[in-house]
């Protein structure tokens, strides 16, 4: 299915609150820069980020089981037979992990693994922001454009109220009219208040969404065309086990338990190690000259069960890791679902309402010139403006809930783009 949409608009809307560097005061926010600041400055983003370097330092730890340990020791001591010679002794060691059959090498495949995971983590977080963004930009859109129809009524029935007098005066149409024409007026006053205040809570979510919510005065402002060409439903689902990054990030976590529990049989095994040392001892200078160099084999033999119950430990968790995989299968089949339906709905409600709203524009039209010609009724206008106002939200709504669906498809298949 492909779903075209024209959107050409601009909304510009002045908003006060607080201070921020990242955007100059007064200046037009447009959606591009939104999603720009956000990827640089979410906090969401720096923990996703701070993770990835902390799993780059676990690798750099588990590097470091390659290298031989060397240390220089230095001691003075007495002894407890009532002589009061001093005995020195300062001496270089080494010593080095020669084969713990395969203990190292796992720990440093389960790091880097994790590391990678760690990556993937930091991609979807980004993936996530850029949609938060984006829903957040296109609700503060939707809900500036209603305000604009909300102002737009209260014209219109401070208007029509300014025809009921006119008539009144001149004494061919009734009190009534005029009574009718202050309700409703007042009626649309109290939508007008509602449609300010959706506007100011859909700002203010903006900014949550971007990571700025002591940000400077600024604008909004949109004017984009949008092609989209939709894939079939069984694509999408397809295309979305391959990209969605918090799916890769599951499977590499699967791997690193696979390799946990390889890691944690090995304490079954001896190890072998060789140690060196080179130094000085003796109670008077100048002192002797001594060295060794000798190998170690450990051997467990018995530790208590532990390692039986390590063992048992990473089997279990890689269980719920492949419990949570599989869970996380099936949301995303269901968001993917979700999202692609959403965009039809909207697709199709959106041609209709074009339709609709061409024809109470008509309707609204006709009805306003009967009034003014005095052969009109007050309900033919108030309906008309009803039917307008109400044709025109649903216009907008379904614009803008069709914007949201695609945003939703390239969540729900991790296709958005990702860079900084």
């Amino acid at each position: 299915m492909k779903i075209v949409i024209f959107v050409m608009f601009t909304v510009l809307f002045f908003v006060s609150n607080g201070h921020s560097i990242e955007i100059n005061k007064d200046e037009v926010l447009t959606l591009n820069k939104a999603i720009s600041i956000a990827l640089l400055k979410h906090p969401d983003i720096k923990s996703a980020e701070g993770t990835v370097k902390v799993y780059e330092s676990r690798v750099g730890q588990s590097k470091s089981d390659y290298y031989p340990d060397i240390n220089l020791t230095s001691a003075i001591t007495r002894h407890s037979t009532g002589s009061n010679d001093l005995n020195f002794n300062s001496s270089i060691n080494l010593s080095q992990n020669i084969y713990d059959f395969g203990k190292r090498e796992a720990r440093l495949d389960i790091n880097l693994i994790n590391l990678n995971s760690s990556k993937e983590d930091l991609q979807f977080t980004r993936l996530q922001v850029i949609y938060n963004v984006k829903k957040a930009y296109y609700f503060a859109i939707q809900a500036k454009s209603a305000l604009e129809v909300a102002r737009y009524v209260v014209k219109q029935y401070l208007q029509h109220l300014s025809r009921a007098k006119g008539f009144y005066e001149a004494g061919t149409k009734p009190k009534y009219e005029v009574t009718k024409a202050e309700v409703d007026l007042a009626s649309s006053r109290v939508n007008l208040i509602k449609a300010e205040n959706n506007f100011k809570l859909a700002i203010t979510n903006l900014k949550n969404a971007i990571g700025i919510y002591n940000a400077d005065d600024f604008m909004i402002h949109d004017e984009a065309i949008i092609v989209y060409d939709m894939e079939s439903l069984d694509d999408l689902i397809n295309k979305a086990f391959l990209n969605r990054q918090d799916y890769r990030s599951i499977e590499l976590k699967e791997r690193s338990q696979q390799k946990r529990i390889e890691f944690e049989k090995s304490g079954y095994y001896p190890s072998i190690s060789a140690n060196a040392k080179y130094g000085y001892s003796g109670d008077r200078f100048p002192l002797e000259k001594n060295w060794l160099v000798g190998a170690n084999l450990t051997f467990p033999i018995f530790t208590g069960f532990q390692t039986k119950y390590q063992v048992d430990e990473a089997v279990s968790s890689l269980s719920v890791i492949q419990s949570q995989k599989e869970a996380l299968r099936q949301r995303i089949v269901l968001e993917v679902r979700q999202a692609y339906l959403n965009a039809k709905d909207a697709r199709e409600r959106l041609d209709s309402s074009e339709i609709t709203l061409r024809y109470a524009e008509e309707n609204f039209q006709l009805a306003t010139g009967r009034y003014e010609a005095g052969v009109g009724s007050p309900i033919e206008v108030t309906d008309a403006i009803t039917v307008y106002s109400n044709a025109r939200n649903s216009y907008i709504d379904a614009k803008y809930d069709l914007l949201t669906a695609i945003a939703d498809i390239m969540r729900a298949t991790g296709l958005e783009p990702l860079g900084r």
